[in-house]
């Protein structure tokens, strides 16, 4: 942080003024060197002599302690005022964070249940389609079986959810470290992000379709709040 200081002086106060005497000298001398060489026996008044260049300047004002000191006081106000504002508003942020993380657990929790619940009924309706589409009296009941639960499988998304709450529990315990982490929990975002991708691609129920959206939406508005760490 870099604070400037103007100090303005009372209007009714005068000002220092200075004499550059070696400056007067060489002045002087050259006005007798004029003379000689031109002649000339004007006389030069003092009007004269003030207006040459540089002459006479506004002298440097001695500091005075009691202004700085009061100077040194405001800015020591200031900056304590400013680190309890960035600390309350750091708490806040911290909350909202924290709050909108729990919420995404839950969500994960819900779209893993849907999830599980539904499988029995993707194998039943695989059942349905491939007795649609083939011979029963010439198919391989066991072998239709094993790919049918190779299918549902690939459809579960557990290991994903697992991920995802993995990814929520070092999100807070980076949220507790001391340090700014903000790149690392930006990161851990777009890891949650991806997980989320992944479990939408393979659920084809509305309702976890739904609740892909709302956990995609909340994850954008905690990267939102990251950005404000510093």
């Amino acid at each position: 942080i870099n604070v400037f200081v103007t100090m303005e002086k009372n209007e009714q106060e005068r000002p220092s003024l200075q004499l550059d005497a070696r400056l007067l000298a060489s002045y002087l001398e050259i006005i007798d060197e004029v003379k000689k060489t031109s002649g000339l026996q004007n006389d030069v008044g003092i009007s004269d002599v003030i207006a040459l260049p540089g002459l006479i300047t506004a002298g440097d004002e001695e500091d005075d302690p009691d202004s700085w000191e009061a100077v040194m006081e405001a800015v020591k106000q200031a900056l304590d005022d400013l680190v309890a504002m960035r600390r309350n508003e750091g708490k806040t942020l911290e909350k909202d964070i924290r709050a909108r993380v729990l919420g995404l657990r839950d969500k994960i929790s819900e779209i893993e249940k849907l999830s599980k619940e539904g499988i029995p009924q993707q194998r039943d309706r695989l059942k349905e389609r491939v007795a649609l589409l083939i011979d029963a009296e010439n198919v391989n009941a066991e072998r239709i079986e094993m790919e049918i639960a190779l299918l549902a499988d690939r459809l579960d998304v557990t290991e994903e959810c697992v991920r995802f709450r993995s990814h929520l529990d070092f999100f807070l315990k980076v949220c507790d470290s001391e340090r700014s982490e903000g790149r690392k929990l930006n990161f851990l975002l777009q890891e949650m992000n991806r997980e989320a991708n992944t479990i939408g691609s393979k659920c084809s129920d509305a309702e976890i379709a739904h609740q892909i959206v709302m956990v995609k939406e909340e994850i954008e508005k905690v990267r939102e709040q990251v950005q404000n760490i510093e």
